[in-house]
């Protein structure tokens, strides 16, 4: 999977593939939202129904880690760990539909595309991946460099705040085009937009914030030839809060800014949201019941409650403001390894010594959900 890294929901080679591996298992699946799946492992009586999702696209980046399987794709490689992700969710396939037996309910699992700011949760949520059957608890794995906190192996976990909110933002700034050797004669809005986000990215240390957060500018695009005062210019970025007050706090603070540096360079400037995922917030009881089920694999030693949670996102938080869902971290690499590269860096690699624990961790806690001992989650 690693190998046929797509992006969005064009994930057709992806699909393909998993379909091929469900085919080989004898289990049942139907397509949703594109190129996602959904595929159940139904057991021998009834009961609850547990589902967990597996992201499985990949970003646009080309790839740099000269691995032997790396993605035939240009420009797309999986450098988040979704490719990961699929295979442990195949894993636990594989292991329930062997026991199918004695499972008291059923296992769902949700193969969802376009989980990099593409909408995927959204949309397999609007086309039913929660209902028919109606789904009780939800699981969902990332294996993570996101926090220090945790070593390989160890899992992070968390009783509520998990990820934080994401808030995609845009500003425009407008002003005239004027002959760059007469500077006077126009208002210039590349100069005026440097200026907003300079005085953007001092925030974060210059704000009282209640529970942190983080802020970014990751995008600066101006057109034009290079004699000419430019008239527009954009920059995008995104704020990662785990507190609305914190939020409303910071693009307050723009606002001012914005309102500033216009008043200065003569242009009008508008802040635009582009696009939000909430928090994600994991559910305390089932929280729980998923510690003591991932104890009987890492041990107690191994399962770190979090002092602060990751200020990654996920669209996993749509599907888990719909039913109760528990969301966790599978440590890998330590941060400090020479051998070590972040979530979204072009030679971002998974350890595969990690895919089997996120497996048996992933199949013991929905086995204990579905056994006939705990009863409906």
């Amino acid at each position: 999977m690693h190998r046929v890294a797509e992006t969005g929901f064009e994930l057709h080679r992806t699909q393909r593939f998993i379909m091929d591996v469900l085919d080989g298992m004898g289990v049942l699946y139907q397509t949703i939202a594109n190129t996602g799946l959904m595929a159940v492992v139904e057991g021998d009586s009834p009961g609850p129904t547990v589902a967990i999702r597996a992201d499985m696209d990949g970003l646009m980046i080309e790839e740099r880690t000269g691995l032997g399987y790396a993605s035939e794709n240009e420009g797309m490689m999986h450098a988040c760990g979704h490719d990961a992700h699929m295979a442990i969710a195949l894993g636990v396939a594989e292991m329930l539909n062997t026991i199918r037996d004695d499972l008291k309910g059923r296992l769902k699992i949700l193969f969802q595309p376009a989980e990099e700011f593409g909408g995927g949760a959204q949309r397999m949520m609007e086309e039913g991946c929660l209902h028919c059957p109606d789904v009780d608890a939800l699981l969902t794995v990332h294996v993570s460099r996101l926090s220090d906190e945790i070593g390989f192996g160890q899992i992070g976990i968390t009783y509520g705040p998990i990820m934080a909110k994401l808030t995609g933002y845009e500003v425009s700034v407008r002003g005239e085009s004027a002959h760059v050797s007469r500077p006077h004669e126009g208002r210039d809005a590349l100069r005026a937009a440097a200026e907003i986000v300079s005085k953007v990215m001092r925030l974060p240390k210059e704000l009282d914030l209640a529970r942190g957060a983080t802020l970014s500018v990751t995008s600066f695009e101006s057109d034009g030839a290079f004699n000419i005062i430019r008239d527009k210019a954009v920059f995008h970025g995104d704020v990662r809060t785990l507190d609305a007050d914190d939020e409303n706090f910071i693009f307050q603070a723009i606002g001012e800014i914005m309102k500033d540096v216009d008043e200065q360079f003569g242009t009008f400037s508008e802040l635009s949201i582009i696009g939000e995922y909430p928090a994600t917030v994991n559910d305390e009881e089932l929280t729980r019941r998923f510690v003591q089920s991932a104890q009987k694999i890492v041990g107690e030693r191994n399962i770190v409650f979090l002092e602060k949670p990751a200020f990654g996102s996920d669209d996993a938080a749509i599907l888990m403001r719909e039913v109760p869902g528990t969301y966790f971290l599978l440590g890998m690499r330590p941060v400090d390894d020479e051998r070590s590269f972040p979530h979204h860096h072009p030679c971002f690699n998974v350890d595969e010594d990690i895919l089997i624990i996120g497996a048996e961790v992933m199949a013991t806690a929905v086995r204990d959900l579905l056994s006939p001992r705990t009863g409906t989650p």
